[in-house]
């Protein structure tokens, strides 16, 4: 179906005349409001969702309307949406276990503390991948992300051991040497 964002309802009717059924969405480059929002949030079987240079998400209450509202997603798309804080970004992390893929290129405040909790250290001091948290996390893209902390994003592909690919600002695999990256 093809809507227009200038017709009676636009992407919200759309979204909402779907939303028992829908597993991709695709909406980049748009502006839209709490109304479309809120129909996405309702689209519980959704496993792909692209909403990479749209308009700000503001309110705290849309970002956790969405993260916890799509427990299939499985790939997510946020590049280049301004206004994406650490705070929203953990909540889609935190209610989104089946997530395998995350982009959230070009966010300049965007740091790695919403990733430390896949890392837990044992009673013996050994730090290993959560089991709980992000388990099925495969593929992250951070290119153009100014406050990505590579020591602790090294750390966390060496323990990955395998498991994920990191891509780095300037979409290199961020991998592990042993030594501090500058």
């Amino acid at each position: 179906a093809v809507v227009s964002t200038q017709s009676t309802g636009g992407i919200a009717a759309l979204v909402s005349a779907h939303s028992s059924t829908l597993q991709t969405l695709l909406i980049r480059k748009c502006v839209y409001g709490t109304k479309t929002l809120n129909a996405i949030a309702h689209c519980s079987k959704l496993r792909v969702l692209d909403l990479s240079q749209i308009a700000d998400i503001t309110t705290d209450a849309s970002w956790r309307a969405l993260a916890t509202g799509l427990p299939l997603l499985e790939n997510l798309d946020i590049s280049w949406m301004f206004g994406l804080s650490d705070n929203h970004l953990t909540l889609f992390l935190s209610h989104c276990p089946r997530l395998q893929r995350l982009n959230i290129d070009g966010h300049k405040q965007i740091t790695t503390r919403s990733f430390r909790r896949m890392l837990v250290t044992l009673p013996d001091g050994r730090r290993v991948r959560s089991a709980q948290y992000l388990p099925s996390l495969r593929y992250v893209s951070l290119q153009y992300c100014n406050d990505m902390d590579d020591i602790e994003l090294a750390e966390l592909v060496e323990l990955c051991r395998g498991s994920l690919v990191v891509k780095g600002y300037y979409g290199e695999d961020v991998e592990f040497s042993g030594s501090r990256h500058t």
